[in-house]
């Protein structure tokens, strides 16, 4: 009498698969990443990836205070952001002074209205910023807006 044995490894079906999610989800990075691209030349904050630094730091104050809400069910301030731990403690809302500015070249301040925030990041010139640096806007909806001189 033989034995059944199971054969081990890949199937075609799922090796085929698995190089569909992962081209599926090369294509999404991509399109991400250029969607975070801006006119490069307003002030140069850009990283190596093309992705601009002073909105990646925009979104980051954004997603803290998501976070923040889902937790103390309200909006926080810089100085709370920072004492839950959502934000390093390294980290200023100040381009120019002690610590590392959470946005570069931008003071940052969050105003909290009755339903929502909103985090504005102003160009600081003395601290950097270009001449053509754009302020950066930020609400509940998470959408940056840009607003030129």
């Amino acid at each position: 009498m033989r034995l059944l044995t199971r054969q081990t490894g890949f199937s075609l079906i799922g090796l085929l698969l698995s190089v569909a999610i992962v081209c599926i989800l090369t294509v999404m990075f991509f399109n991400m990443s250029g969607s975070l691209n801006y006119n490069s030349s307003s002030n140069g904050n850009n990283n190596g990836l093309g992705m601009d630094m002073t909105k990646a730091g925009v979104r980051q104050l954004h997603m803290a205070e998501i976070s923040y809400f889902s937790t103390h069910n309200r909006y926080a301030t810089f100085a709370d952001l920072v004492q839950a731990g959502l934000i390093s403690h390294e980290f200023t809302n100040r381009a120019m002074g002690a610590g590392t500015p959470i946005v570069l070249h931008y003071d940052v301040e969050i105003e909290l209205l009755s339903n929502g925030f909103k985090i504005t990041a102003t160009p600081n010139h003395e601290a950097g910023a270009g001449p053509n640096s754009p302020i950066l806007t930020v609400d509940l909806s998470g959408r940056v807006e840009e607003v030129y001189p």
